[in-house]
């Protein structure tokens, strides 16, 4: 039975310009990465309710011709307590 030797840290070094590019790849990576969340967090913020609070939810309703009802009538917003 034999054995291969070691690898030395010297044989798996890769080329300059694959290390360049691979440190170039992760920069902009983070980059888009920092982009993105910044884009989420405006739009998403931390929020708490106490019990009993008014809290405005979309009241989304559709049509109902057999009951004559018109969505476009209804109320956008409904409060939830």
């Amino acid at each position: 039975m034999t054995f291969a030797p070691p690898i030395e840290d010297k044989d798996v070094s890769m080329p300059k310009e694959i290390d360049e590019r691979s440190t170039c790849f992760n920069k902009l990576y983070k980059d888009v990465q920092a982009r993105i969340q910044r884009s989420y967090d405006l739009r998403h913020r931390p929020v708490s309710f106490y019990p009993n609070q008014i809290v405005w939810c979309n009241n989304f309703v559709l049509p109902d011709a057999s009951k004559y009802y018109a969505a476009k009538l209804a109320d956008k917003y409904m409060d939830r307590t």
